[in-house]
């Protein structure tokens, strides 16, 4: 049993010599005595723990985190890319569409369809890959019709579909890709325009 005041009496003596009172404690009874008056540390073990579980979770935070800021850096590349193709669409648009001539038919002579939107490799005219568009285009945002190569800077491409969704109409599919270190992304952009 501990009991701290009995150590304390019995371990007690005057010292005559030079009028000082000295406590004697063992060392089994001094951890009786921290315990019992309330001012017990921590341990060594209890520190180590808390220190490993303290960087576990810090190393799992600063995870997190880069996760966090790559996540950033392609949802800032996807807006700047989705910005890029709807302006491209914006400018396609600006051009005052095409006119179907005479006929009022799409795809005779007698039509008059500005360069960009120029329905230049039918092949294409079937894909819906985002990939397959981007490497097969009817023009690029630098003027003409070969493949641009991905890299880290978002670039425009798009594919023109003649009637569609109807007879008279064009669908203009702007792809715009970029790199993210080994990875292709893609934003799209569609628009449909009426001949006159």
């Amino acid at each position: 049993m501990c009991n701290p005041m009995a150590i304390m009496r019995n371990h007690t003596k005057e010292d005559v010599a030079d009028n000082r009172l000295l406590r004697v404690v063992t060392v089994r009874n001094m951890f009786c005595l921290i315990r019992s008056t309330g001012q017990a540390g921590f341990t060594i073990l209890e520190v180590l723990v808390a220190s490993v579980v303290f960087s576990i979770a810090l190393v799992a935070l600063s995870g997190i985190s880069f996760t966090i800021i790559g996540g950033n850096k392609h949802s800032n590349k996807f807006v700047q890319a989705s910005a890029l193709a709807q302006e491209q669409v914006e400018i396609i648009r600006s051009m005052g569409g095409f006119n179907l001539g005479a006929d009022m038919v799409l795809g005779t002579a007698d039509d008059v369809i500005p360069a960009q939107l120029v329905n230049t490799y039918t092949g294409n005219d079937a894909l819906t890959d985002p990939a397959a568009m981007f490497a097969n285009p009817d023009y690029t945002q630098n003027g003409s019709a070969i493949p641009l190569v991905l890299s880290s800077t978002p670039q425009a491409a798009w594919v023109v579909r003649d009637n569609l969704p109807i007879a008279g109409m064009k669908t203009v599919t702007v792809v715009v890709g970029w790199l993210e270190g080994t990875a292709q992304n893609y934003a799209v952009v569609s628009t449909a325009m009426q001949g006159q």
